[in-house]
């Protein structure tokens, strides 16, 4: 008897749970077991629907499926004639990869609706490795990217300039070969 309530003594809070779990309606289980399910579809709900596709696996998507069949474009190209479509959706973890053979469909996505699909995802980390965006290679489409695209197009990589820095650039290009030579030289002894 004085094993026993020093285990009840001991362990009051399992036996506590698990009555109370046991007492709760059933309805209230079940609503807070599907509750979690609804607000995922909810939230799908809106998102337009997306081209066919192979079906992808539940957090990775179809990277076992590129990972497996080399070249990755010969296989999305063979899964497109499989599929009998010219636009199909391939998901790499959480990103929905949009595939076009088509000239047409391809000339939609970047004449025709260009900028819906022009701008690059902003991250955290982008936004620190441009310095809040103050670099080219990855700005947002928008008016700084409009911006940085004018000054770039005007003041570097015009023909005259290109042709002003012709001679720098070689010279760099040989001293580049050179030290490569030099490097190779010293860490080679035969």
């Amino acid at each position: 008897m004085d094993n026993y309530t020093s285990t009840s003594n001991c362990y009051p809070y399992p036996i506590v749970i698990s009555t109370l779990l046991i007492s709760l309606p059933s309805p209230l289980v079940l609503l807070l077991a599907i509750a979690p399910l609804v607000v995922v579809k909810l939230k799908f709900r809106n998102q337009p629907p997306l081209p066919p596709g192979p079906t992808p696996w539940p957090l990775i998507g179809n990277l076992p499926e590129i990972w497996r069949n080399k070249p990755a474009f010969r296989w999305i190209l063979g899964l497109m004639k499989h599929l009998g479509t010219d636009i199909a959706c391939i998901r790499l973890a959480k990103t929905h990869i949009i595939v076009v053979t088509s000239p047409e469909i391809a000339r939609e996505f970047l004449k025709k609706q260009d900028s819906v699909f022009a701008s690059r995802p902003t991250t955290m980390a982008t936004e620190y490795a441009t310095r809040g965006f103050l670099s080219t290679a990855l700005v947002p489409w928008g008016d700084q990217w409009k911006k940085m695209r004018r000054v770039i197009a005007c003041n570097v990589i015009n023909p005259a300039r290109l042709r002003w820095l012709l001679h720098k650039r070689t010279e760099e290009a040989d001293n580049l070969v050179k030290f490569i030579y030099n490097q190779c030289i010293c860490s080679n002894p035969f």
